[in-house]
């Protein structure tokens, strides 16, 4: 099963979150009390790696602005919380051909619910005289006895026509009590919501409160299990245990320290090998662990029994520190290994993956190394969903991958709970300043390093140029050379400073601009970007004189984005044909249309539509109209742009 949507309701700081896709890796992004931890928590109750964990509390969870209105219903009419949708694999299929009948499940989609009431519910798309007819043929009846069975639509009136026999055969007795027993009240759903369930992934939440302690009463540790109250540091040191094969138990006597210091840093060695491949702050240090008598003058509860003890030793100083002393970064990345891998251990590869928080203590160098590990270690066989504020957990070549979490305020002080969305659409600039930043830290990065640069005026010719390319490739035309780089600077006079820089840089320049070269108005001759040919003018693509890259795409098409991605309509809609006096250039349109009083107080910004374009799905990008056209336009650009590659 794959998860593919989700929708949360009536839980803490969310009354509905609104519809929002998952995919392989899903980043929700967000300010701090903005709602993404409860997102994630939410989503861990449907079937979580700690059984404990798995229920609503109306009490604890339910939103407190709501919950006098709720608590006299609670009880008898609990509410939903999880609303979600998965894709059935091959798998999947199989189980219910061979429990419902081939094609008793009609789609790949399916809906699975959970509430207050804490059970699992949801709808199966079931056709029940495919279920009526498996029934049939694998029963032992006769073909006479099949006969006026064949009729029955229904597994209800299945069981009614049985129930109708006087005389009944051992096998027509042995298919009705089948059938009662498994679909109890004549119903197929439930049954199929059982076999469903079974095949729910575990979830596995972590956040900064799982970390491995850096000392362990092992006394008070057992005491504690055998109360049932143990928390999530002492899950992640027996599940280091578990992975050992060591019992807590074993640590009743001292004698046995020795084998078990080796069987634990066996397992260190080994979690360390994934750890350094992707930890590139400090390779020189390793893992210790030690066994001892309690002392008498430590604190309580390590002054009695016996104590275990995890260090981080520096190889390069010579020293050891406690594991509760190291920097918390380090800590955070090793209990989540020991945790995933036992769970990993237990549950196989039907695991999701929710990471709350994972960069909280990382370095900006650490987070890119913890996106490579979710990306080469996670991705290929977990679906993993992590929150953030921080722009260096953010892809920004994969924006799709994007999700905004905003605590939504009405201009009233009204609160409408926590949205998620699309960066393309959220109403707070705070909330999508870490996915800004990720873009203009991918710019200035691709500047330091890119051999060949192409400089275009605006971070939205950026998001054209690579969607344009995207699908004249995925056509099988030829797009943008993969060489270049991309980066927004602001126009020719910008670029000529850029140039500067480089200097002797053997690199491959060219520039993309709205700008007539007649007006470049400070490009100097030195820079050898006229003379070269490599600046290429959006007007010459669009044969449009002043044209920006926005006429590249066609006013059509445009208007149609703009509409889209701003949800204009009636009066406030950009209408299809071009008012009498409007500008030439399709830009300086849409800006004087959102001056006018039907769009007072909305903010037009040429970004809003081109992320919008880049996050859309090829079932709404077709709907864009004479995009064929602007394909056409942005091939020639491209051809040009590949050309001076070639040359070079």
């Amino acid at each position: 099963m794959r998860l593919k949507a989700i929708r949360v309701e009536n839980f803490k700081s969310i009354y509905d979150s609104g519809r929002f896709e998952v995919d392989g890796v899903t980043c929700l992004v967000g300010k701090n009390e903005a709602g993404k931890t409860a997102l994630l928590q939410s989503l861990y109750k449907l079937n979580p790696a700690i059984p404990s964990d798995a229920d609503f509390v109306p009490m604890m969870e339910y939103p407190r602005t709501r919950w006098l209105e709720y608590q006299s219903r609670a009880a008898t009419e609990p509410d939903n919380v999880l609303n979600t949708e998965w894709s059935l694999d091959e798998d999947d299929k199989k189980l219910f051909d061979s429990e419902l009948g081939p094609g008793a499940l009609t789609s790949d989609s399916v809906t699975v619910t959970k509430g207050y009431g804490n059970i699992i519910g949801g709808t199966l798309p079931i056709d029940e005289s495919k279920v009526v007819e498996y029934l049939l043929t694998s029963s032992g009846l006769s073909t006479d006895e099949k006969q006026p069975l064949l009729s029955c639509a229904t597994v209800a009136a299945l069981i009614k026509e049985m129930a109708a026999e006087a005389t009944p055969s051992t096998a027509w007795k042995q298919l009705t009590e089948k059938t009662r027993t498994r679909f109890p009240g004549a119903e197929v759903q439930p049954y199929a919501l059982h076999l469903l369930s079974e095949r729910l992934p575990t979830v596995l939440y972590f956040s900064s409160y799982y970390r491995l302690p850096g000392q362990v009463s092992i006394d008070d540790l057992m005491a504690r299990r055998e109360a049932n109250m143990l928390e999530a540091p002492d899950q992640i040191f027996l599940a280091l245990l578990d992975l050992a094969g060591i019992r807590i138990e074993q640590f009743a006597t001292i004698s046995g320290f020795e084998v078990l210091t080796t069987q634990l840093e066996a397992v260190s060695f080994r979690l360390g090998k994934t750890i350094f491949e992707y930890w590139s702050q400090n390779p020189n240090i390793d893992v210790e662990f030690r066994f001892d008598s309690a002392r008498a003058e430590d604190a309580p509860p390590f002054n009695q029994g016996n104590v275990a003890r995890i260090r981080i030793r520096n190889r390069l100083h010579g020293i050891s520190v406690s594991f509760d002393d190291r920097s918390s970064g380090f800590v955070w990345f090793f209990s989540f290994l020991v945790w995933f891998s036992q769970l990993h251990r237990t549950f196989g590869d039907n695991l999701i993956i929710l990471l709350d928080e994972p960069a909280m203590n990382l370095h900006p160098r650490a987070q890119e190394d913890l996106l490579r590990y979710i990306a080469e270690e996670l991705e290929p066989k977990f679906q993993v969903i992590y929150s953030t504020h921080s722009p260096f957990m953010v892809n920004a070549k994969r924006l799709g991958d994007v999700r905004t979490v905003e605590d939504v305020v009405g201009p009233n002080d009204e609160s409408f709970g926590t949205k998620v969305g699309l960066p393309a659409v959220t109403s707070n600039p705070d909330t999508v300043l870490p996915v800004q930043a990720a873009l203009g830290y991918d710019i200035t990065r691709n500047l330091q390093v890119g051999e060949h640069t192409l400089l275009v005026d605006n971070p939205s010719d950026l998001l054209y140029l690579t969607w344009f390319s995207h699908e004249l490739q995925r056509q099988g035309n030829p797009g943008l050379d993969a060489r270049w780089s991309i980066a927004p600077l602001g126009g020719l006079q910008k670029a000529a400073s850029l140039v500067a820089l480089f200097g002797s840089d053997k690199a491959v320049i060219a520039v993309v601009t709205s700008i007539p070269i007649a007006n470049e108005n400070g490009l100097p001759e030195r820079s050898g970007l006229l003379k070269d040919g490599r600046v290429f003018c959006t007007e010459t693509y669009a044969h449009q004189p002043g044209a920006a890259m926005e006429d590249l795409i066609g006013r059509d098409a445009y208007i149609e984005l703009v509409n889209r991605a701003y949800g204009l309509y009636g009066s406030r809609k950009l209408p299809e044909s071009k008012p009498d006096g409007a500008p030439d250039n399709v830009r300086e349109e849409v800006i004087a249309h959102f001056k006018g009083g039907d769009l007072e107080g909305v903010n037009f910004d040429l970004y809003t539509p081109a992320l919008d374009l880049l996050q859309q799905g090829t079932g709404e990008r077709s709907k864009l109209p004479h995009i064929d056209q602007a394909l056409d336009r942005f091939e020639a650009l491209f051809a040009d742009l590949n050309r001076l590659l070639q040359e070079d």
